[in-house]
């Protein structure tokens, strides 16, 4: 039994504001350690149900979150930036089946620190029409591999994206929210404890939760800003439609974040020259 876990922060116990987030910030030395504690509750779980090998990856900003000293030692550690398959770097098809463990809902959505990829850039991202956080960008790569989510935990705003992709995923709330930068928090020991039984719970039966399939792929976004769009069109593929919006359209979830990534780079090149 192999098991992935990708890793964010915004969705972890107990963090609610930016100032948990970077390097440098006030809070950010406690919100390594939310962040472990909740990394190491889904390795604990998927233990308890026979997982044999676990790798987890450093998914949030630079990552290089996670300090390897306060991971459970049953597990490897991705870390670092820039990588290949970027959130979902180390993740191919021989993994039975991945968590997805501090994620957050899209932007827009009024879930705790909300957004998509890249907050200053994107205003929404739709896969074939629907709107697609992080979440659903990640969840259709790993079903290009046929490896099943089985797992998410963060927010309830997040909850009820989950459940619209696909509702035999297993979740474990982690606060509620209140508005972008407010949540009603549990303890992270109660939080924890949710999430290693759902681990559990869902590792014994990955074998029953489906893939989130897409074949084919219509990506259409909307920007902040206008200029990302024109920027974004110098990218292969990408095709600018007004001011804020690209499109592209691709038939590998894979290659969808690539294109994404490199559209969010342009963009913050393009916006940082601009200040």
């Amino acid at each position: 039994m192999k098991i992935y876990i990708s890793a964010d922060m915004e969705g972890i116990s107990g963090i609610t504001h930016k100032k948990f987030l970077s390097p440098g910030a006030e809070e950010y030395e406690r919100g390594r350690k939310l962040m472990a504690g909740d990394v190491n509750a889904a390795i604990e779980g998927a233990l308890l149900a026979g997982a044999e090998e676990i790798v987890v990856n450093d998914a949030h900003g630079t990552m290089r979150n996670l300090c390897i000293e306060d991971l459970h030692p049953a597990a490897r550690l991705i870390s670092g930036y820039p990588k290949p398959q970027m959130m979902m770097c180390g993740l191919d098809a021989s993994f039975d089946g991945a968590m997805f463990i501090g994620y957050h809902s899209r932007s827009g959505s009024g879930g705790v620190l909300s957004h998509t990829i890249s907050g200053g850039v994107f205003q929404n991202i739709s896969y074939n029409g629907r709107p697609a956080g992080e979440f659903a960008i990640n969840a259709a790569l790993a079903g290009a591999y046929g490896v099943p989510v089985i797992l998410v935990s963060g927010d309830d705003c997040l909850q009820e994206e989950v459940k619209e992709w696909n509702p035999a995923i297993g979740y474990a709330v982690t606060k509620k929210a209140v508005n972008w930068s407010c949540a009603d928090c549990l303890h992270p020991e109660v939080s924890a404890r949710r999430i290693k039984e759902a681990a559990e719970k869902m590792v014994k039966g990955c074998r029953e939760v489906p893939p989130v399939a897409l074949k084919e792929l219509d990506v259409e976004i909307t920007y902040k800003y206008s200029g990302y769009s024109l920027v974004s069109a110098s990218i292969p593929g990408v095709e600018m439609v007004d001011a804020v919006t690209s499109r592209f359209h691709t038939a590998d979830p894979i290659k969808a974040v690539d294109l994404l990534m490199a559209v969010s780079n342009a963009s913050n090149v393009y916006s940082n020259g601009l200040y």
